[in-house]
């Protein structure tokens, strides 16, 4: 379960990633190692077609789950 998907500048400059974003999630997984936060969370930063998007994601009871998914991009 994806919990919040947005762009990381809120709702400017076209809001919402699109759901064709969302796509890459597997891909994500596949070809990043993510890096450890001070919280716990794992970062996945992928960068595609000049856009540069990050996946959080969180453990629980040892299991995995999505928790972010936004666009970085400075627009």
């Amino acid at each position: 379960m994806l919990i919040r998907h947005f762009r990381e500048n809120g709702d400017k400059n076209g809001g919402r990633i699109e759901y064709i974003d969302m796509m890459l999630i597997p891909e994500i997984l596949e070809k990043v190692r993510p890096k450890l936060q001070s919280n716990g969370n794992n970062a996945y930063k992928y960068t595609k077609d000049g856009k540069d998007f990050v996946l959080i994601t969180y453990e629980i009871s040892g299991k995995w789950f999505f928790n972010t998914f936004f666009n970085d991009d400075k627009i």
